[in-house]
């Protein structure tokens, strides 16, 4: 399992592969590799399919493109939830 940013190159340079059902966090997202690719989700979302959430987004703004019941903790540790009502998604404090 790789944690965190994305490294595609080895200390040699050469590149790292990821091979179908490998499994990587990034911002609290857990992403299932569906065909081998050196790309992350971001650069081939076509190579990854989006499994869940391991845990609360961390930072002063709001992640981008947020999944339904995603976690965020704000700077100031204030927890909020995306949340869809009948006004559509919002950031709701919990």
């Amino acid at each position: 399992m790789f944690k965190g940013n994305y490294k595609f190159k080895n200390a040699n340079g050469s590149s790292i592969y990821y091979a179908k059902g490998d499994i990587i966090i990034n911002q609290g997202k857990v992403y299932e590799c569906m065909l081998k690719t050196d790309q992350s989700p971001r650069e081939n979302p076509s190579s990854w399919n989006i499994t869940g959430l391991s845990e609360p987004f961390q930072g002063d703004n709001p992640p981008v493109n947020p999944i339904e019941n995603q976690l965020w903790v704000s700077g100031n540790g204030i927890t909020y939830i995306w949340f869809k009502d009948y006004n559509g998604f919002q950031w709701i404090q919990t």
